[in-house]
């Protein structure tokens, strides 16, 4: 039988930019693979941050930012023969959260995601598709989106020892906060992309086209950011 990765993304870019060349070889070898993107809901009539979020990358008021953002995962996804599945929770800027500064300060206790429903729905992920292996956020550059769906994982991951869970280190935040992560350097080997995986890689991230300049500033320099190796560690350890 054909076993399964399963990869959780907050965002519609995190897993790409963080997994895609594992996950591009993992699919080439025959495996299924499935990106999941948790924050990923329309929300008509944006105002205040939630909008400024959309105008600073300079798409117009009127411009369904998610359903772009959804049509580029999609782009994405199928350049490196992956699956995926759009969850539609609301992205913390629709949640309450004012300010980039805010975004990146913890987890707000007023902050209405319901976290049962997101718990329930992994859950039940989990048990019907039964993944070898589950890859998830491990939370550099502390966006709170990442912090929620880490702790909906961590709360989770006891009650399924068979699946072996993986988190990936956060790109572009990863290497934008490089002294926070020492543990990321030249001593410490990642997993090797090829040179072929790694264009298989930014053309998938180059997708992301509302993204792309904001993240990397520009198309050209994603592979430099990003280069030949990405980083996981096993969970809990």
């Amino acid at each position: 039988t054909t076993t399964m990765i399963l990869a959780y993304s907050p965002h519609l870019d995190d897993v790409v930019f963080s997994a895609a060349g594992y996950l591009y070889d993992r699919a080439r070898l025959g495996e299924r693979v499935k990106c999941v993107t948790v924050f990923t809901a329309s929300v008509p009539g944006p105002t205040g941050f939630a909008l400024a979020c959309q105008t600073d990358k300079g798409l117009a008021p009127e411009v369904d930012y998610m359903a772009l953002r959804r049509r580029e995962d999609a782009a994405a996804c199928d350049q490196l023969s992956i699956d995926y599945k759009h969850w539609r929770h609301r992205e913390a800027p629709h949640r309450g959260y004012d300010s980039a500064a805010e975004l990146f300060a913890g987890i707000k206790t007023t902050d209405p995601l319901n976290t049962d429903r997101l718990r329930g729905q992994l859950h039940d992920q989990l048990q019907r598709l039964q993944p070898r292996e589950v890859l998830y956020p491990y939370g550099a550059g502390n966006h709170v989106d990442h912090l929620q769906l880490i702790k909906a994982v961590d709360e989770l991951r006891g009650e399924f020892p068979d699946i072996r869970f993986r988190q990936y280190y956060d790109m572009p935040y990863a290497r934008k906060f490089a002294d926070r992560y020492p543990e990321l350097n030249d001593t410490v080997k990642g997993y090797e992309l090829s040179d072929k995986t790694l264009r298989a890689k930014v053309t998938a991230c180059a997708a992301y086209a509302s993204q792309v300049g904001f993240q990397f500033g520009g198309a050209d320099k994603i592979a430099a950011v990003l280069g030949h190796q990405e980083y996981f560690r096993t969970a809990g350890e």
